[in-house]
């Protein structure tokens, strides 16, 4: 299902307005369930974060998401973040919201109780987990990196929009290595072949969000600017030939060649309009001790099962 009746879309607008005690803003997100209907649960939590949050600061974090080829999910991860704590604001008045959380926490764990944890995207797996903790239950799948990234996630209800804001920077550059203040500089690595957005297209209107779809505008995000898909670079600085080659093993497997070796190769292959660029080769062996933090390591644990799965 791509497409959302605008019957539809008018009802998400009005539950988010109705929520957010409003009517004077646009919405720049909507929510649907996997048949396309407004979702009532997830458009009141979009609209009480308006209502209860200074929302152009968090605005502006969504936004910095787009630079990143990861950027729905970590859209989508902020949201759950942004969901523990308003509802906890929102309930002490609004009461039935408690029924309408645990009636959507049973429909999302319900649809995806049934799929191995391998099958599951990074939001979902989170959110599964989030769920369960809201209907009392223990989530078997869950290991310690995704207890320590959960909980750092569920923002409190006593935060405020600037303390919110913090911890959300400081969440997604600690265990994703993203800035979500800079503008990424276009940087060029063609051995790599790295995936770029086209110049001039917008964003895909609708994505995955939980158990159906979200929309936002194309204006939330900017239009194709040709910055890597990644996050592959240095925001700030240009890297050394040393410091590439480091990054690069750690991202995908410590070189089966050392450095003089290398060296030759690259001098006998990378001529004319490739003088510049630099190669490497791996089996996809980690580099020991550089892995940063948990969830590098909870990616490292699902890289190796899916090698042996493809196997």
């Amino acid at each position: 299902m791509d497409e959302v009746s605008e019957l539809q879309k008018r009802r998400a607008i009005n539950i988010i307005w109705n929520a957010a005690r409003d009517y004077s803003f646009s919405p720049d997100f909507k929510a649907f369930d996997a048949d396309g209907r407004a979702e009532l649960y997830w458009n009141c939590i979009i609209g009480a974060v308006r209502r209860h949050y200074e929302y152009p600061k968090l605005a502006k974090i969504f936004a910095s998401f787009s630079q990143y080829e990861e950027g729905d999910c970590y859209e989508g991860l902020l949201w759950l973040g942004l969901e523990n704590c308003v509802f906890l604001r929102e309930v002490r008045e609004r009461p039935a919201l408690a029924s309408l959380r645990r009636d959507y926490a049973e429909r999302f764990v319900r649809a995806f109780g049934s799929l191995a944890p391998e099958d599951f995207h990074l939001y979902e797996h989170l959110s599964y987990a989030h769920f369960c903790r809201v209907l009392g239950r223990d989530d078997d799948r869950e290991n310690p990196y995704d207890q320590k990234l959960l909980d750092e996630l569920e923002f409190g209800p006593e935060l405020s929009t600037d303390e919110i804001v913090e911890r959300a920077k400081a969440l997604f550059q600690q265990w994703f290595q993203i800035n979500t203040e800079a503008k990424k500089r276009e940087f060029s690595l063609p051995v790599l072949s790295l995936r770029r957005r086209p110049r001039g297209k917008a964003r895909k209107r609708y994505r995955k969000f939980g158990i159906g779809l979200a929309d936002h505008p194309e204006h939330l995000y900017s239009e194709g600017d040709g910055s890597a898909g990644a996050d592959m670079v240095d925001t700030h600085s240009r890297m050394t030939a040393a410091e590439l080659r480091s990054f690069i093993a750690e991202k995908y497997g410590k070189s089966i060649y050392d450095d003089r070796q290398i060296g030759e190769i690259e001098r006998r292959l990378c001529t004319g309009s490739h003088t510049n660029c630099h190669l490497h080769f791996t089996r996809g062996e980690p580099v020991p001790g550089h892995i940063r933090n948990g969830f590098e390591a909870l990616q490292k644990e699902r890289e190796a099962a899916q090698i042996e799965r493809n196997r």
